[in-house]
Formats: C-alpha cells, sequence, structure tokens
C-alpha cells in the first residue's frame, strides 16, 4: 500500500533517546541538546534512516510540556521540507550509528518520587522532565497525635516548579531532604550537595 513505506517525527536527535519517552529522558539526564528527527519507520523500534533533523539548545527554562510543544513545530516543518523532498526522490536518509544508540524506557510511575540524595542539578532535571506526568512527588512523615491513630501518615507534595542552588550553603550535617529555609514564596529543601528551591 505505501511504496516508500512510513515515516515517523521522533521527538529526539536519532540515535540518542530511541523508544517511548525521549523529551522526558532527554531532560532528566540533563542534555545540552534535543530535536527531532524524521526517520523511516522499520521493524527495530526507531532504527531507521533519519531523512532530516532539527536541533534546539536546552537552556534550564525548558521543562517536559514546553519542550513538547516547540519539538511539535519543529516536527511539523520537517514533514513540510524533508519529507517532500523524500517523496520527490531528493532524500534517501543516513543510516544511524548503532553505537551511539541510547534507549528512552516508557515513564514508571515509581520514578516520580524524588530523591534527595542527588546533587540540587540532578533532581531539577529529574523534575522538569517529569512535569507533563506523572508529576514528581516528595513524602512527609506525621507523627500521630492520639492513641487513636494506629499508623503514621504521609503527607504527600507534588512538586511542579523549581529551580536548583548549586552552591547553596547550609550547615554541614544536613539531611538531604529536610526543609533548611522558608520564603515568602518558596522553600528550600536540602539536597546531597547544593539545595533546591520549590
Amino acid at each position: 500500500a505505501f511504496p516508500l513505506g512510513c515515516v515517523n517525527v521522533h521527538a529526539s536527535l536519532l540515535p540518542r533517546w530511541r523508544g517511548a519517552a525521549p523529551i522526558q529522558r532527554a531532560l532528566m539526564a540533563g542534555d545540552a541538546e534535543t530535536g527531532v528527527a524524521l526517520q523511516k519507520v522499520v521493524r527495530k523500534l526507531d532504527a531507521g534512516d533519519v531523512l532530516g533533523e532539527r536541533r534546539l539548545v536546552l537552556t534550564d527554562e525548558y521543562e517536559a510540556q514546553r519542550l513538547h510543544d516547540e519539538l511539535r513545530v519543529l516536527g511539523a516543518d520537517l514533514l513540510v521540507n524533508e519529507y517532500f523532498e523524500y517523496l520527490e526522490g531528493r532524500q534517501n536518509g543516513v543510516v544511524q550509528d548503532e553505537a551511539k544508540v541510547t534507549v528512552a524506557p516508557k515513564i514508571d510511575k515509581a520514578e516520580a518520587r524524588v530523591d534527595w540524595h542527588r546533587s540540587a542539578r540532578e533532581v531539577f532535571n529529574h523534575i522538569r522532565g517529569l512535569t507533563m506526568g506523572p508529576v514528581c512527588f516528595t513524602t512527609r512523615a506525621q507523627v500521630p497525635r492520639t492513641q487513636e491513630q494506629k499508623d503514621n501518615q504521609a503527607a504527600t507534595f507534588k512538586i511542579h516548579r523549581n529551580r536548583p542552588l548549586e552552591n547553596y550553603v547550609r550547615l554541614e550535617n544536613t539531611r538531604p531532604g529536610t526543609v533548611v529555609e522558608i520564603r515568602d514564596h518558596s522553600v528550600v529543601v536540602a539536597c546531597l550537595s547544593g539545595a533546591l528551591e520549590i
């Protein structure tokens, strides 16, 4: 039915981040650059020849939803240009380098729990990578006030906006995950190194 086969707009610079969650994984890994690739569809996952790509520099202002929206526009541009060049026989594609393949597996809900025993930059990247869902969260144990309360309850906090304070100075023995400062519109939480303003 399709003599020229099918093509796919993939939200990464292939062969980096083949798989289900390339936008999230690029942010979570702290990549400095990402983009979209137009590729031929083959039986192997995201392994077809690349017909074209658009690149984007990742700054701290990018979180998953914003990145998704900007890559969507770049992907449409690939369809208007490189795809028609391919249909007209002026574009054959470039074979992907299998030695550079990384995989972007589907996001598991368990990944949304924040691990404060990481650097402020790593926690920041993790949170901004999951803003489209599942949104990152942390918990705080609550001590029961009465004998009737048999089990400790945990308050869950979802984190939507944050920024890393990589040079934040705090007391030497502060445990990661501890609130170290309360500001007018935010709180600062200690990480393994630095802190995160939420």
